[in-house]
């Protein structure tokens, strides 16, 4: 069902698959060649760009789920 499946789910899912470091531009464009962007209600003409506000608010909270690594974003849970 579109709706139900978020852009943490996107990311969550870009980030099983490739298990690197990633820039926004490029988990959405691994996003995009797997398929993942049509499930999500993304409609604008740069949605990376609501990738980069969701880390940098993430980060502003404290949340620290992802980690920066220089400009790419990586899971904690893989952390290099």
């Amino acid at each position: 069902m579109k709706g139900s499946y978020t852009n943490w789910d996107l990311i969550a899912d870009v980030f099983k698959k490739e298990k690197r470091p990633l820039g926004v531009k490029e988990i959405w464009d691994i996003a995009v060649k797997l398929g993942l962007d049509k499930k999500t209600n993304n409609s604008g003409k740069t949605p990376w760009n609501s990738l980069h506000s969701m880390f940098n608010y993430r980060k502003k909270i404290g949340n620290d789920e992802y980690i920066q690594v220089g400009k790419k974003w990586l899971p904690k849970s893989l952390k290099i």
